[in-house]
Formats: C-alpha cells, structure tokens, sequence
C-alpha cells in the first residue's frame, strides 16, 4: 500500500468514525475530540501541505498586521464570507429560488453564515503559494487568516448559542 492510499484509509477510517457517532446520537464531547486528534495527526503526518502544521508567528509586528493585505483578509474571511452567504441566501429565499430550512430561523442562518469564516486550511495554502520567500509579511498574512477564523468560530458560536435561548 502507499502512501496516498495509507493516508486515506486513515483519515477515511476517522471521518467514518466521526459520522457514526453523530448517527448514533453520540452528544460528549470528549469522544468528538479524541477522534478529531486523530485525524488532524493523520493530517498533520501526512505532509499533505505544511501549512497544516502551522506557522512561526514570533516576529509579526502589530504593523504588519495593520497593513492592507492582513487587514484584508481578516474583513474578507470575517466579513466578507458571512455578509455573502447570509446575503444571497435571504435574496433567494426571497425571491423563492429557496427555502430556509425548516424549523430554522433567520439568526440561525446568520450564525452559521458567520461559521464560513473559518477558512484558514486553503487561505493558508493560497498564501504559501502566493509568497514564497518566507518574510515577515507571509507570516503577518498567516496570524490575520487565524485571527479572522477564530474570530468566526467563536462569533458564529455565540451567535447561535443565542438562537438557540431565543426559540
């Protein structure tokens, strides 16, 4: 067996794992979690990208991270993906070209609109292909895709925690 077929029998077996456990109804979190390390090792071993295993964030500056390409991309991956998702769905829903799906409400739609945010495995991807010499301003672009996925995860999260107290 190679390596390509080795990495995808593992993270294939972890991803069928997660997905029983959800069919199953599994709802503690450690089980998710113990799962969810596996595969990222799986991953992570894979030396699919190195990307992936993250970056040297030491010597970004707060400047740097002011600067228009940071900058950028955490509006993009923060504001920019929720404020697309969210608004084409609610032109299409209203001009019926689709339906909210049921017993969903509009906050809950907005909260996970804000949960595509999270991006930071192909942003990062993009960004090593697109810099390749490794400076400082690489490594400025890595820390604002973070900073902006994180800050999605735990927007998205509040979000729908508050969906969920306001049913």
């Amino acid at each position: 067996m190679n390596f390509l077929e080795e990495f995808i029998k593992k993270e294939s077996s972890a991803l069928t794992i997660l997905i029983i456990m959800n069919r199953l109804g599994v709802t503690k979190k450690a089980a998710y979690i113990i799962v969810g390390v596996v595969l990222w090792v799986s991953v992570l071993k894979s030396g699919v990208h190195a990307t992936l295993a993250g970056v040297d964030l030491r010597n970004v500056s707060l400047y740097q991270m002011t600067t228009g390409v940071p900058l950028g991309i955490m509006a993009g991956l923060f504001l920019g993906k929720q404020i697309g998702v969210f608004g084409f769905s609610w032109v299409a829903i209203k001009l019926g070209l689709a339906k909210i799906p049921d017993n969903s409400t509009w906050l809950q739609l907005y909260g996970v609109s804000i949960l595509t945010g999270i991006g930071f495995t192909m942003s990062l991807f993009v960004n090593s292909l697109a810099i390749t010499d490794g400076n400082l301003y690489q490594q400025a672009d890595k820390l604002a895709v973070l900073i902006a996925s994180f800050s999605a995860g735990i927007a998205g999260y509040l979000i729908l925690c508050v969906a969920k107290y306001n049913d």
